[in-house]
């Protein structure tokens, strides 16, 4: 068990420390920034992270992460960063091997910006995933690293066999982009209860175009932009809802929002409540060429299961 806490001062101040599990930065402390680069490696098992600064930046697959292997309970990641938060080809994570949940990530910030990186919880076993949940004032990207060709993902995946249940994922803030190719998705391939992801963004929900081309195997592939639940052929649960509360929703050049099932079990509920405009048009380049929409029912071949519902409601 541990615990690891990063802090950036930017001046001197009072850090409050009441006891081996509670640290508090009070509002009259000047941060700095918490820079983790080369592949730098913050990682605890079954214990928590915490991390206080002005900015937060992970670039060079650099990693946080909690981990439990046994019938213990992970550690928490909580991220309480004033002003930014920055992934570049990095990721944050949440894993259970185990019997023991894994622990919760907790984010809260003015900007969140992914490029080709990942923050997920994930479960191996018998042990649930932890939560997702984003607070960031202003806003939140999501996006394709132009170099690498890697994709975004917020994503909460249990494994196949494993019979742990999926975490939530939340996400509060201003405006919502996820772009080329990038994906806010939690993905049941086991037997445990599927859970579901709820996006309030009060202006903009911004879902829009597809990653590069990649081969795999015989075929050219592009991933789309999407916000979406679904649970695999070798699982009977159904996938997990989906609701969007915002301004504008713009789906548009192939992007998706789904709770499509492969295999026999059921479609999730997309609930959508836009104040102002629900705008979808375009589908993806002509090697892959799926039409931007709002999916519940099975898409794939051999899916036997049924659609779920799809509520709009809008001005």
């Amino acid at each position: 068990d541990g615990r690891i806490i990063l802090g950036g001062l930017g001046a001197a101040g009072t850090v409050q420390l009441e006891d081996v599990d509670s640290v508090s930065f009070s509002d009259e402390v000047l941060r700095s920034d918490v820079i983790l680069s080369d592949a730098s490696d913050v990682s605890v098992e079954t214990g928590s992270i915490d991390i206080f600064s002005r900015t937060l930046t992970l670039s060079d697959e650099s990693r946080l992460a909690t981990v439990t292997n046994s019938q213990s309970a992970g550690g928490n990641i909580i991220l309480n960063v004033e002003d930014s938060i920055e992934l570049t080809e990095s990721e944050i994570e949440s894993l259970t091997f185990g019997a023991g949940d894994a622990g919760n990530i907790v984010v809260e910030t003015g900007q969140l910006r992914l490029i080709g990186s990942n923050l997920r919880a994930r479960v191996i076993a018998a042990g649930n995933a932890g939560d997702i949940d984003i607070q960031a004032q202003e806003s939140v990207e999501l996006g394709t690293n132009s170099v690498t060709g890697n994709f975004t993902m917020i994503s909460i995946i249990v494994n196949s066999g494993a019979s742990g249940a999926s975490g939530e994922i939340e996400i509060e803030t201003s405006a919502l982009r996820v772009l080329n190719g990038s994906r806010i998705t939690a993905v049941n391939n086991g037997s445990g209860e599927s859970r579901n992801i709820a996006i309030t963004a009060p202006e903009l929900v911004d879902l829009r175009g597809t990653s590069s081309e990649f081969t795999l195997g015989s075929l050219v592939r592009t991933n789309f932009s999407s916000i979406l639940t679904t649970s695999s052929s070798s699982s009977t649960v159904a996938s997990g809802n989906v609701t969007i509360t915002t301004g504008q929703l713009r789906i548009m050049d192939g992007a998706q929002v789904s709770t499509s099932p492969f295999g026999a079990s059921d479609g999730g509920t997309v609930t959508i409540v836009a104040r102002d405009s629900i705008n979808i048009t375009g589908r993806g380049p002509d090697t892959t060429p799926i039409s931007s929409g709002i999916f519940t029912g099975p898409q794939f071949i051999g899916s036997s299961g049924d659609g779920g519902d799809i509520i709009l409601r809008t001005g």
